[in-house]
């Protein structure tokens, strides 16, 4: 998918980022035989790190940039500028369609019960302050925090890559004490919670305002999803060995309260919002545990 997307182009510019770092390896590569590949960073291990480029550059992001732009730019005539900029608003105007294509979506799945995992995070969105950090190991909802959640700048976001769970609980804190003044909302699954709860306790004694938004299907669904893509045996007659969370299913609230934090549970799409919002303005810590959708499928 990502080399059918990226065919059309000419060159591909990597500027200070890994460079498709997958869960499950795929052969070959993202990038065509004739495409050049230029990647800029400043930590010169990254260049070529994932795949061969035709020229790596290792320096400041923000030089590289300003040098690339004055350089395309003296090799522009104002015919050259003038499709550039009506070749940014055309990717613009499809990237707001595309936003309220998904926005509408989401506002559709309103009143299913339980909870559309695409309607949580459409509500979440309207509700986070513009300077908000997020801190997501949602899993299996990632898709619909990345579709749904705003973020001004890279900086804005902080996830894991390649299936890593236990980590968001504690860094979600970190976070919070280097930005004391923002507000720090950490998106993640039940199962996520589960290899660190202690991390509440720390909230809590540290009084630290961090929302913790719980997206609860009662089970590990991303590791069903990749027994699914897999093909494992097991998964083909639909048997799931220890990854669902029930019998008895785990009580979020009592583990949050026994620590201190406020915790609510919402079972229902007509009290989404109003529960969010008062676990955002909350002073410190809290816990919402939103009942999702438990679907899953294989991951594409």
């Amino acid at each position: 998918a990502v080399a059918k997307a990226l065919e059309r182009f000419d060159v591909v510019l990597i500027v200070g980022a890994n460079v498709f770092t997958w869960l499950f390896h795929a052969p070959g590569s993202p990038f065509g035989a004739s495409q050049r590949v230029v990647q800029v960073d400043d930590d010169a291990r990254e260049i070529g790190r994932s795949y061969p480029v035709t020229l790596g550059i290792v320096g400041s992001v923000r030089a590289a940039l300003s040098a690339l732009a004055r350089a395309v730019g003296e090799q522009q005539d104002d015919a050259a500028r003038a499709a550039a900029r009506e070749r940014v608003a055309t990717l613009g105007r499809a990237r707001e369609a595309h936003a309220r294509r998904l926005a509408a979506a989401a506002d559709a799945a309103g009143d299913r019960v339980p909870i559309a995992p695409e309607f949580l995070m459409r509500t979440l969105a309207t509700l986070l302050p513009p300077d908000a950090l997020v801190v997501d190991e949602s899993a299996s909802s990632l898709p619909h925090v990345l579709r749904h959640l705003p973020f001004r700048a890279g900086s804005d976001f902080f996830g894991s890559k390649t299936g890593t769970l236990g980590w968001a609980m504690g860094a979600a804190l970190g976070v919070q004490l280097a930005h004391p003044r923002r507000k720090v909302v950490a998106t993640i699954g039940d199962g996520s919670v589960m290899y660190a709860p202690q991390a509440l306790w720390t909230a809590a004694h540290e009084r630290l305002p961090v929302t913790y938004v719980v997206a609860n299907n009662a089970s590990y669904a991303i590791l069903k999803s990749g027994m699914l893509t897999f093909g494992l045996p097991a998964a083909k007659r639909g048997v799931f060995p220890g990854m669902d969370l029930v019998d008895p299913e785990i009580d979020y609230l009592a583990l949050a309260r026994s620590m201190g934090v406020l915790a609510v549970r919402v079972d229902k799409p007509g009290a989404l919002r109003d529960v969010l919002a008062r676990a955002l303005a909350h002073a410190g810590p809290a816990v919402v545990d939103v009942a999702i959708d438990r679907g899953f499928e294989a991951m594409r």
